[in-house]
């Protein structure tokens, strides 16, 4: 389910009150409710599993909250021009350029060799 920050509190609250055993996450000014324990980082992990690739080996690019516990797991973590404060403290690179500039301006670095993880 997902919905907007305005229904953030009867959303929290409605979750908590039921012991659904949800998880609430955000993205800007997106609220979701996804299965307890499932975000962006397990299907990282599930997904390298799958084709042979370590977390250590992959360039994550993101922009929001919910971005966060894949890009803790990546070898090399960046967030586009644009991405929430929050998440731009926590990268090892922050692109000039916003949202998909952003993301073409790694591909271009990542392809020529300037970023290895």
């Amino acid at each position: 389910m997902a919905t907007v920050r305005l229904h953030e509190i009867d959303i929290l609250q409605l979750v908590q009150q039921m012991n659904l055993g949800l998880d609430v996450a955000f993205n800007r000014e997106s609220v979701m409710v996804l299965p307890s324990g499932v975000d962006k980082g397990t299907g990282l992990t599930a997904a390298l599993v799958r084709v042979g690739i370590e977390p250590a080996e992959v360039v994550g690019i993101g922009d929001a909250e919910n971005d966060l516990p894949f890009l803790r797991l990546c070898g090399f973590s960046v967030a586009v021009g644009n991405a929430i404060d929050s998440l731009k403290e926590e990268v090892d690179l922050v692109t000039r350029a916003h949202c998909g500039t952003g993301a073409t301006e790694i591909f271009d670095r990542v392809a020529s060799g300037a970023i290895l993880p």
